[in-house]
């Protein structure tokens, strides 16, 4: 995923330079950014949401003995 940041962004920085445009250049740099220190919203897996992960598995494998009421 790096590697396509890097890539995208010196596109965009190229693209960016050539038609003079700031907010091409603004995402590419950004991008550049990303990919050359590994940051953005999950860099380096903090995205990780183990502990809910963990109590959806224990809700899941709780079961519970439902009782059903016959109507006729």
């Amino acid at each position: 995923m790096r590697v396509v940041r890097l890539l995208g962004g010196f596109s965009l920085v190229v693209l960016g330079i050539l038609k003079h445009d700031t907010i091409s250049s603004a995402f590419g740099f950004f991008f550049v950014y990303q990919g050359l220190f590994n940051v953005s919203c999950c860099g380096a897996g903090s995205c990780s949401n183990s502990q809910i992960e963990t109590a959806k598995m224990k809700q899941l494998n709780k079961s519970e003995e439902i009782l059903y009421e016959e109507i006729k």
